[in-house]
């Protein structure tokens, strides 16, 4: 009986403290007019607050917290950034290896323009979940993508790969990591050097044979530009149209992308042409 009476003396002194922490906190808010967004369920409650709440289970509490996002409407509603950040950042901070957060927060929070704190919870995904490639994977296309950061993302791509020994999608995973590596070079000859020696690394030959077309992709993009520069060198002027190359002899074709997406010439530069639109500042 005494067991039995110190135990639920204990949660409600748990419950009490909760309960005090949260009217503590709701006193300091700002006062003044309030726009009304997620009309329910839209406080946050501190993790240490939810960690007493939840009887110091952590791992419940984010659960639930991930549940709520799941279950909110307006996900993709500018006007509910702000409540979302903070959400997937309690779910962070009570067990940052949740799945469902990670996938969630790489999903919905970049593309709403909260990119800082999207690559902060994915950062401690791809830490926590030291087994899992799709973690690391997750933050480096969101470090590529949205963050515009080539470097930083191929060393978190490369992670990605490293951890997928083995697995199904290791090919997949290795073509990534090469190739966002490939686009961090600001010299395109560097680009291609880097390539010929994962070239010659690897020992997968769908890879090898992929590996072979970005670098005559490259390989003709290097043509384009240098021919570019000797023509501006000898004409002193800028080149406006590439017809020009060919007409004043110096190529006598244009390369051919072995992948078959092409070349363009924009804003006075020939670049990648990539799906959905061209690939710019990098080779």
């Amino acid at each position: 009986m005494k067991q039995r009476l110190s135990l639920n003396l204990s949660w409600s002194f748990g419950l009490l403290a909760a309960l005090g922490v949260f009217v503590l906190s709701v006193s300091h808010l700002p006062s003044g007019p309030k726009q009304a967004l997620l009309t329910e369920g839209e406080v946050v409650l501190p993790p240490a607050v939810q960690w007493v709440i939840y009887g110091g289970d952590p791992y419940l509490a984010a659960n639930i917290e991930s549940a709520r996002v799941q279950v909110s409407e307006g996900l993709d509603s500018p006007e509910n950034l702000d409540f979302f950040v903070r959400l997937y950042r309690a779910t962070a901070d009570l067990n940052p290896c949740h799945e469902d957060s990670m996938y969630l927060a790489a999903a919905f929070l970049p593309s709403g323009g909260a990119v800082k704190p999207a690559m902060e919870i994915l950062d401690r995904e791809a830490r926590c979940r030291f087994w899992d490639p799709w973690a690391s994977f997750h933050f480096g296309v969101n470090l590529f993508f949205f963050a515009h950061d080539p470097g930083a993302a191929a060393i978190a791509l490369q992670t990605a790969a490293d951890r997928s020994r083995g697995d199904p999608n290791e090919r997949f995973f290795q073509s990534v990591a090469i190739a966002v590596k490939a686009r961090s070079f600001d010299d395109v000859g560097a680009a291609i050097q880097y390539l010929k020696a994962e070239q010659k690394r690897i020992h997968d030959p769908a890879l090898k044979r992929g590996l072979e077309k970005r670098i005559g992709r490259l390989q003709g993009l290097a043509v384009l530009r240098d021919a570019q520069k000797r023509f501006e060198e000898r004409y002193r002027h800028r080149l406006d149209d590439p017809a020009a190359l060919i007409k004043s002899g110096i190529i006598k074709s244009f390369p051919k992308d072995p992948v078959g997406l092409g070349y363009e010439f924009a804003d006075g530069r020939f670049e990648l042409k990539e799906f959905g639109g061209v690939a710019r500042g990098k080779p």
